[in-house]
């Protein structure tokens, strides 16, 4: 939904590897694209800015987005569906904003996936989900970033097997704390399956009243002295009538913990599939006082293969053979302190259940994504599920994987995929094939999967192209990267900076802060973005 800003007037002139856009009398700015340079076997990079207008009045003209509305309003599908959502954003007055940038994002896991453009894709457990999925309208403004967002509840049609609060997990486990420090402690819980229950609360307790004391957010504030203090601190979680209960010893020690360090938690650590079944797992680091940490690179990888796969965000994908697999998926966290990368690293169990009797005739077989797209030598994770004629997940059905078009690379049993060959679009390059065996007669059905081998990048832009801001305020700079064939390409690096420090100062994510100088400023904002070619 978001649009670049037009600048009138502008012409391109080619000057050996610069392009250089020019402005005429109009007093238009002037932007500069430097052509990409290819360094083989290595990286491309290309460097693109912006300019921006700084202005004391310029937040006076400004309509602020104050609502975001989705249709439709709540979402109702059946398992595996898919159902594409719209979002509008309006100011104060009912008048659509449009140069926004919508964020869509799953609240509840269980509910089912949500792409980038809105396109959901309902879970396998069937169930109403109040807080299922969420979108956030982001609006650049010369008063700075405004935010939005609305939620819908969705619900995935199906016989049900409603989830039972069971378990509550605290962590970090065991915390190693100092006298006088203020730690924060975490608490999630779980349903019977192991999965994660995103709405249930808390109530913390101190057990031993010589270690100090709690609040109702977990913050502890140590008093006690150096030492083992077992079982000290309590954490009942509530939801839906049933509560569950765990401890955790705390030690005090007298010796500085370190700024450095990092504890990682998988979530959840122990869990139970169907075979084939998916389920998005997720792990928060922590450092040394107890506090989320920001910009951690998050590594997935499963130790035992037949337990199943896992993809770089975590999706996890159960294997077909019943059993369990103790620490089988391990998470490791990387990220850059003071003397260098600090690392850390945790598992996650799981039990694969023997599969149901047959009882119900696949009418469906849905695939996603339904288009792959990256660049030669990456890997993706292709996902099948087959529902019967009611939506219902159908178990013990066999999932065979083909490349129709082996020039596109090759996809493994569990639907790993690793993409090779030249860049280009092949349409039904792979094929996903169920087969379930009714007695005498195999059922079979068969879906494709459009293959996107992206190239070099050629072209690229930060939007907006010139922005109108109020001194000391901040706004957010994006980049749109596309290949020789137009395709947009993402898991790029980028560098931002800024022409002059007068202007104002931009993180690594594009948040620009406005100086106090006011004018215009053509070209001030830059960013280089590199593409790792593959080897």
């Amino acid at each position: 939904m978001r649009k670049p800003l037009r600048i009138p007037g502008v012409c391109v002139v080619t000057a050996a590897l610069l392009l250089t856009a020019c402005a005429d009398g109009d007093g238009a700015p002037a932007t500069s694209i430097q052509s990409p340079t290819e360094l083989p076997g290595q990286a491309v990079r290309l460097a693109v800015s912006a300019s921006v207008l700084i202005a004391a009045d310029a937040a006076l003209s400004v309509r602020p987005v104050s609502e975001v509305r989705i249709t439709p309003g709540s979402v109702v599908a059946d398992v595996g569906q898919t159902v594409a959502l719209k979002a509008e954003a309006f100011d104060a007055s009912g008048s659509p904003v449009e140069d926004v940038e919508l964020v869509w994002n799953t609240v509840d896991p269980r509910a089912g996936s949500l792409d980038e453009d809105g396109l959901f894709i309902a879970g396998n457990i069937p169930g109403r989900y109040e807080q299922g999925l969420s979108v956030t309208a982001v609006h650049n403004t010369p008063d700075g970033i405004k935010y939005v967002s609305r939620m819908i509840a969705v619900t995935v049609v199906g016989e049900a097997e409603m989830p039972v609060l069971t378990s509550v997990t605290i962590f970090p486990e065991r915390p190693r704390l100092l006298t006088e420090q203020i730690y924060r402690l975490r608490a999630v819980a779980f349903d019977q399956d192991g999965l994660l229950i995103p709405t249930a609360s808390y109530v913390w307790q101190v057990n031993d009243a010589s270690l100090g004391r709690i609040n109702s957010l977990g913050y502890l504030t140590v008093e006690g002295k150096p030492g083992l203090y077992e079982g000290a601190v309590t954490a009942t979680a509530i939801w839906d009538g049933v509560t569950a209960t765990a401890a955790t010893d705390i030690e005090i020690v007298d010796t500085e913990a370190g700024e450095t360090v990092l504890k990682v938690q998988a979530l959840p650590q122990n869990f139970h599939l169907d075979p084939g079944d998916k389920l998005q797992l997720r792990a928060v680091a922590i450092n040394g006082l107890g506090e989320l940490v920001r910009g951690t690179e998050l590594r997935w990888s499963v130790i035992n293969d037949q337990a199943g796969t896992i993809d770089g965000r975590g999706m996890f994908v159960a294997g077909l053979t019943p059993g369990i697999y103790t620490e089988a998926v391990k998470v490791e966290a990387v990220v850059l302190g003071e003397q260098g990368y600090v690392r850390a690293e945790d598992y996650a169990s799981l039990v694969i259940r023997s599969p149901k009797e047959l009882s119900l005739r696949m009418a469906a077989l849905n695939v996603v994504p339904g288009t792959v797209a990256g660049p030669a030598g990456t890997r993706a994770l292709v996902i099948a599920h087959v529902v019967d004629e009611h939506g219902r997940a159908v178990q013990g059905v066999n999932i065979r994987w083909e490349a129709v078009n082996e020039s596109v690379g090759e996809i493994d049993m569990n639907g790993a995929f690793k993409i090779a060959g030249s860049p280009g679009i092949y349409k039904g390059a792979l094929k996903a094939t169920a087969e379930q065996q009714l007695g005498e007669e195999l059922v079979t059905l068969s879906q494709t999967v459009n293959v996107v081998i992206t190239g070099t990048m050629t072209s690229a832009r930060i939007q907006p192209s010139l922005a109108t801001i109020a001194p000391g305020r901040t706004m957010h700079f994006a980049v749109s990267v596309e290949d020789e064939f137009g395709t947009a390409l993402s898991g790029l690096s980028y560098s931002w900076s800024v022409s002059d420090p007068v202007v104002g100062t931009i993180d690594d994510f594009g948040n620009f802060t406005a100086g106090n100088v006011t004018g215009l400023f053509e070209n001030a904002i830059q960013v280089e973005v590199v593409q790792t070619l593959p080897r």
